[in-house]
Parts: structure tokens; sequence; C-alpha cells
């Protein structure tokens, strides 16, 4: 008896495509609390452990959401309304006043990091950038015509 064995090679064309998948989460931290059988002199009724460090005390906001926020507005120069907009696409839904906030309180952190580039500027006497946007001067003057001078 002839026959002939076959062998079925089994080949796998592969092929990559790149997706980007952002999605904004909620981390619940629980802390147990225990209530100590004996009560000592000065000993709070129930002791629980620290909560989680946060960069503003007593804000939901994790790290993560602040550095998100600072590096838009440093690379992308975006109002604090666009950035909400894109957020809530992603299902992160939060107050213009919280982040308006929360920034206000991180001013005291970045104020050496101004004040290094204010002396690094004044160090480089060579070199000046002026602005010339007009700013209109609405004064009647003989010699200009028109209010779209600038003083």
């Amino acid at each position: 008896m002839w026959f002939t064995v076959r062998r079925i090679v089994r080949a796998t064309y592969d092929s990559e495509i790149i997706e980007i998948e952002v999605r904004a989460h909620r981390r619940k931290i629980q802390r147990r609390r225990y209530k100590p059988s004996w009560k000592l002199k000065g000993q709070k009724g129930i002791i629980t452990a620290p909560g989680p460090a946060r960069l503003l005390p007593k804000t939901r906001l994790g790290t993560s959401v602040w550095a998100e926020v600072g590096s838009d507005k440093f690379w992308y120069y975006r109002p604090t309304y666009r950035l909400l907009c894109d957020l809530r696409s992603h299902g992160l839904d939060l107050a213009q006043g919280t982040i308006t906030d929360g920034l206000r309180h991180l001013i005291p952190i970045f104020e050496p990091i101004e004040i290094a580039i204010i002396e690094q500027n004044i160090e480089e006497k060579a070199h000046w950038h002026a602005d010339e946007t007009r700013w209109e001067v609405w004064v009647e003057n003989s010699v200009q015509t028109g209010h779209r001078w600038y003083s």
C-alpha cells in the first residue's frame, strides 16, 4: 500500500499596528483602621496608616494629573479649558476651578526656576528681545494720524 503523507505548513503573516490607548482611572487606596482594645493615656482611639503622598495637600488629583497639566501648559501653551475638553474625551471630567486653584498653589514650586531664567537673561547683555506689539493710544496727537501708533 503506497500513500504519501503531506506535511501541512502553517505559516503566519504577522503585521503590527501601533495604537494609543489613554484612559484616566481612579486609584482607590484602602487603609485599615484599628481600634486598640486598650487605651493608654494620650493615645487616640482609632489608629490609621498615613495616606499616600500628594503633590498638593487635600486634593484628589494625583501627581500624574498635575504632570499632564504642567507639560500641556509648557509644551503646547493650551488654555486650561481646551486641556479639560481633551481630558473629558478620555473619561476624566474635572472642573476648571480645580485646575486653576491647583496651578495657583504650584506657583511657589516654579519661583526658583523663574528667578534663574531672569538672571540668565540679565547676564546676556549682548542679546535682547523686544516686543513691538502696538498698544493703541487713544490720545489725539498733532504728529500722529489715527490711533494705530504706540508710545
